[in-house]
């Protein structure tokens, strides 16, 4: 079993400033950073004092979200630091989003969900990403698309189809995607 992980994701447009700065602040050990290449994100490891509680500062360049995932002890708190920066996105704001008149909020929710998005599937999501499938804007049906790449779950195999049904290369490049690396269960 895993270790429970709580994630931040800050407002667009962010970079990992917004988790250096805070690091900086509480004097936080920097303990590895990656750079970007083309398979992998940009990421930046964070040690607390505690020697336990983590926090990878991480830009998703797939899905164009920056979000912070914590784990240890002091989640709880090195969350709430974080919050109180002033740069994160609430919950219940992004969820609201995905309600939003303004298409990049609609579309940005459902990238931040792929770029949160754990091993199991969740429902709630796997539900979102199957009603947007009926949004017409072109910005929310690409956002949707990569969204459903990113989070990659055997749930999301009848979006997939329905997606599929459009015809177009990316579309095709997502099916065959999901036939090579999770294949429809029996």
């Amino acid at each position: 079993m895993s270790e429970p992980e709580t994630c931040v994701i800050f407002r667009p447009p962010a970079t990992l400033l917004a988790v250096a700065n805070v690091a900086d602040t509480l004097a936080w050990k920097e303990a590895e950073y990656f750079r970007r290449a083309e398979q992998q994100n940009e990421e930046i490891i964070y040690e607390l004092s505690d020697g336990e509680t983590v926090v990878r500062g991480i830009e998703d360049q797939f899905v164009a979200v920056v979000f912070a995932a914590i784990t240890g002890p002091k989640r709880d708190e090195a969350e709430q630091t974080i919050r109180a920066a002033g740069r994160a996105l609430e919950d219940a704001v992004l969820w609201q989003w995905t309600e939003s008149a303004d298409p990049a909020e609609r579309s940005f929710a459902l990238r931040a969900f792929a770029a949160t998005a754990q091993e199991t599937a969740d429902l709630r999501v796997v539900a979102l990403y199957t009603r947007t499938i009926k949004d017409k804007n072109p910005e929310v049906r690409a956002a949707l698309l990569e969204s459903v790449g990113r989070a990659a779950w055997p749930e999301l195999w009848p979006v997939v189809d329905e997606l599929a049904e459009s015809g177009t290369p990316a579309t095709a490049v997502l099916k065959r995607s999901y036939e090579k690396y999770l294949p429809r269960s029996k």
